[in-house]
């Protein structure tokens, strides 16, 4: 028997959402401070910070009660029934999210994190110092981790791995309409 939510199970979602949203949020602040305030023998202490954070939000994301409440919600008419209205979108947005997030191992989210706090941090470096030999071996990990993530995601037959990054950011995209 399917259980119908009612404005207490839409509420704990949103607010699941939110608290997620808040220490999202609290990620780029750290990123932020990396760039533009932390002292550069911090980089180590910053980036065990990033993962530990983006572990942690990781793991609100894909909790399973998101999971039951988004189905909850998403039978209920009163929610969902009109496709334009806040609910329905709020609903489709955090189904769309959490949906992407479980395909994710935890591990993997930690080491892209950790791995970006020190690719940022050596890009910079080697920026300043027009020597791109210093920045090249964490472009190749960020690339190789980037290549996991995609085949943790999947693509449509006859798309490409670019097409499951390129979701995040805009979603149906794909690189055959970019380029075509």
């Amino acid at each position: 028997m399917t259980t119908i939510a009612t404005s207490i199970e839409y509420e704990q979602l949103i607010k699941r959402a939110k608290d997620a949203t808040l220490l999202g949020t609290s990620i780029s602040l750290l990123h932020w401070d990396q760039e533009v305030m932390m002292p550069k023998n911090g980089i180590g202490f910053r980036a065990d910070q990033i993962a530990l954070t983006s572990r942690m939000y990781h793991e609100m994301c894909i909790d399973p009660k998101i999971n039951d409440l988004l189905c909850m919600c998403e039978e209920d008419s009163e929610l969902v029934g009109d496709p334009t209205s806040d609910s329905a979108a709020n609903i489709r947005e955090i189904r769309h999210a959490y949906d992407r997030a479980t395909k994710l191992p935890t591990s993997l989210v930690e080491e892209e994190a950790k791995l970006s706090s020190h690719g940022q941090s050596a890009w910079a470096e080697a920026r300043k110092n027009n020597d791109f030999s210093e920045f090249q071996p964490w472009l190749e990990k960020i690339v190789a981790l980037l290549q996991q993530k995609a085949e943790c995601y999947g693509w449509a037959s006859g798309g490409e791995p670019w097409d499951a990054l390129a979701e995040d950011y805009e979603p149906g995209c794909t690189a055959a309409k970019w380029v075509g």
